[in-house]
């Protein structure tokens, strides 16, 4: 990936995949709505349920929890976002990571909310920031699950996807 416009396209490949998921179990009622991604998330299902969707192209064993969207200017969504639950989306095992977005935002801030590194892999004007989550850490503290969206196809999402009381 080397610019804006291919992130992008990595983005729209993995909501290609992620919408018919979302609807095949929601009955068709979801919504894709990009405008409120900073604060609310990607995708909203029924019951005003929330979801922050992330696509990376190569799964690398790790989730990149953007501290820094731009920075100093516009902190990351792992600080900010206020979505119901995290969809990360590998392309290339099509494998999706799931979780609600409060358990993980408290995860990083346990490990001592740090901005980590920043972004190297993609060229881009803003200055972006993550903390590197190991994904076996994740999946060991509990706070992730893990599944082939082939697979997901067959769960049943109010199971998967209802936020924690």
């Amino acid at each position: 990936m080397g610019n804006y416009g291919e992130c992008r396209t990595v983005e729209v490949k993995g909501m290609e995949a992620l919408l018919p998921y979302a609807r095949e179990k929601c009955g068709g009622d979801v919504w894709w709505v990009p405008l409120t991604h900073q604060y609310r998330g990607d995708l909203l299902l029924p019951s005003d349920l929330w979801i922050e969707c992330k696509t990376e192209e190569r799964h690398t064993g790790n989730l990149f929890l953007e501290t820094w969207s731009n920075r100093p200017f516009k902190e990351g969504w792992i600080k900010t976002s206020k979505a119901d639950r995290l969809w990360y989306y590998f392309l290339s095992s099509e494998c999706m990571y799931h979780c609600d977005m409060r358990v993980i935002q408290q995860w990083w801030r346990d490990k001592g909310g740090k901005d980590g590194v920043e972004q190297k892999a993609n060229e881009q004007r803003n200055s972006t920031w993550g903390f590197i989550a190991k994904i076996l850490e994740l999946k060991k503290d509990g706070i992730i699950n893990q599944e082939p969206l082939q697979l997901c196809r067959k769960l049943d999402l109010k199971h998967m996807y209802l936020p924690q009381s």
